[in-house]
C-alpha cells in the first residue's frame, strides 16, 4: 500500500508540474556561457552513465533570448535521456551542438547520441505525455521539453536511426 501510495504522488506530481507552465523570464545570454553552465551541471553524468558528453561551443558565440532556467532544465532532460540511451555502448557519445540560421533569425542546440536509436513503432509517442519506457521514468521530460519550447516560439524534433539520435532544439 505505501508503494502504491508513493507512486501516485510521485504521478501526481508529475502531472501538476506537466500542466502549469510557469512563466517566462527572459534575458539575453551568452551561447558559450549556457553551454559552461550545462557542462558543469551534466558533468556527473560522465561518471553515473560510463559515457563521453561533449559540447561544441558556437564559434564565434553570439546571445539568444531565453529563459535561461528553463533552457538548461530541456537540454539536462535531453542529455540525460541521450546517457542513459548509451549507457551499455562501450564508446557512448552524447554530443551538444549549437548553430544559428543563416538569416541569424533562429537558434538551434542539437544533443545526439550514438546509442540504439528509438525503435519506429514507438517515435510517434516519445512527445506523449506520461509515455516512458523505462522502469524509473515518469514520461514527462519529452513533453514538457516541449512546452518549453513552444512557449519560446519554437520546437523540438527527433530523428532517429539505429547508431545516431538527434533532438533538435529550435527557436
Amino acid at each position: 500500500i505505501v508503494e502504491r501510495g508513493e507512486a501516485l504522488m510521485r504521478f501526481v506530481e508529475s502531472y501538476r508540474l506537466f500542466t502549469r507552465m510557469p512563466e517566462l523570464h527572459r534575458s539575453e545570454v551568452s551561447l558559450q556561457a549556457l553551454f559552461d553552465r550545462l557542462s558543469i551541471l551534466v558533468s556527473p553524468m560522465k561518471e553515473q552513465y560510463g559515457v563521453s558528453i561533449r559540447f561544441v561551443a558556437p564559434e564565434p558565440d553570439f546571445l539568444v533570448k531565453l529563459d535561461e532556467q528553463m533552457m538548461v532544465q530541456v537540454i539536462i532532460n535531453l542529455v540525460k535521456n541521450g546517457a542513459e540511451a548509451v549507457t551499455d555502448n562501450q564508446n557512448g557519445l552524447v554530443e551538444i551542438c549549437c548553430s544559428k540560421s543563416v538569416n541569424g533569425e533562429q537558434t538551434e542546440i542539437t544533443v545526439s547520441d550514438n546509442g540504439p536509436g528509438i525503435p519506429s513503432e514507438i517515435a510517434d509517442e516519445i512527445f506523449v505525455p506520461f509515455f516512458t519506457t523505462k522502469n524509473s521514468g515518469s514520461g514527462i521530460g519529452l513533453s514538457y521539453s516541449r512546452q518549453i519550447l513552444r512557449a519560446h516560439g519554437g520546437t523540438l524534433n527527433c530523428y532517429s536511426k539505429p547508431g545516431n539520435t538527434v533532438f533538435t532544439v529550435r527557436w
